[in-house]
């Protein structure tokens, strides 16, 4: 990946974060970005994270090449579904990883769709989803 692509990409990834960090409530949490510019080592995923959350800190790490081949609707989807890992953390913290550092299937599962809920609400509106105060009290 050339400089230039290299440059393009981390500031797409950049506005993308920026973007969900207030709507799904992560400007209280100090979020750390690292841009790898090779593939992941075992060359499977295009993101890892790692989670501090008691102290409310996260590291993401974005393997470039795997994501230049991603169009921009997948790069938004997982940078919310990091951004949902974080989240989660707390609830997967006493899960089993295997020999690889894998979280298990159901976790990565409920992220995807926790991710999928976050986006489908922000995209609908806030208005849509609001409940109606008067309804509410009846």
């Amino acid at each position: 990946m050339n400089d230039a692509d290299y440059k393009k990409l981390r500031n797409k990834i950049r506005k993308m974060f920026h973007k969900w960090q207030q709507p799904m409530g992560m400007r209280m949490f100090e979020v750390n970005l690292t841009w790898d510019r090779s593939y992941h080592p075992k060359g499977y995923a295009a993101t890892t994270e790692m989670s501090r959350w008691l102290y409310h800190s996260y590291d993401i790490t974005f393997y470039m090449p795997t994501l230049a081949e991603m169009d921009d609707e997948h790069l938004e989807n997982v940078v919310i579904h990091e951004l949902t890992h974080c989240l989660l953390a707390p609830l997967s913290s006493n899960l089993k990883y295997d020999e690889e550092g894998h979280m298990s299937d159901t976790m990565e599962w409920n992220t995807e769709l926790v991710a999928r809920a976050v986006e489908w609400i922000y995209r609908a509106g806030a208005d849509s989803v609001k409940l109606n105060h008067k309804e509410k009290k009846q």
